[in-house]
């Protein structure tokens, strides 16, 4: 009996650690190039330089294609009359002249929106430094803009 006992004892000890190999999901963790990138900005107007006194606020999602080098832009926000909206070169708590890389299209009243394709200069730009681009809206109220938002790249929860 004790033989019998010791064989199913060893025999469900070994079947144990074989098992232990992990959860069945054999993750890698994050793939170094994925095909697409996605990065996230949330203006506002304290982000505008200078920072500007508004309750708007609005949010972007901008999705690039390593491979194709397309991206697409979308903005949804609730400034009141909005005049345009821009994707410029600049970092935060700045202001260079001349810095609109894409000028982006309005899709109703509380949304722009744009797709495209980075050269290699930009794309270099944004993989070294993400945060050097930005999107701003601006108004009637605010003609130098009126919220603001630098892109960071998203990485989305386990």
């Amino acid at each position: 009996m004790k033989r019998i006992f010791r064989f199913f004892a060893i025999t469900f000890f070994l079947l144990g650690i074989a098992s232990c190999g992990g959860d069945g999901y054999n993750s890698p963790g994050p793939n170094p190039n994925p095909t697409t990138v996605t990065y996230k900005a949330t203006l506002n107007g304290s982000n505008e330089f200078p920072a500007v006194t508004s309750s708007a606020m609005g949010n972007a999602t901008l999705t690039f294609n390593n491979t194709t080098k397309a991206f697409t832009i979308n903005v949804t926000h609730n400034v009141v009359n909005p005049t345009m909206a821009h994707i410029h070169r600049g970092l935060a708590g700045s202001s260079p002249a001349n810095n609109i890389v894409f000028e982006l299209t309005s899709t109703s009243a509380t949304t722009y929106t744009l797709s495209g394709t980075l050269n290699a200069a930009q794309e270099a730009d944004l993989k070294a430094v993400p945060e050097l681009y930005y999107v701003n809206i601006h108004s009637t109220a605010h003609s130098t803009g009126e919220i603001r938002g630098q892109l960071v790249e998203y990485v989305a929860p386990y």
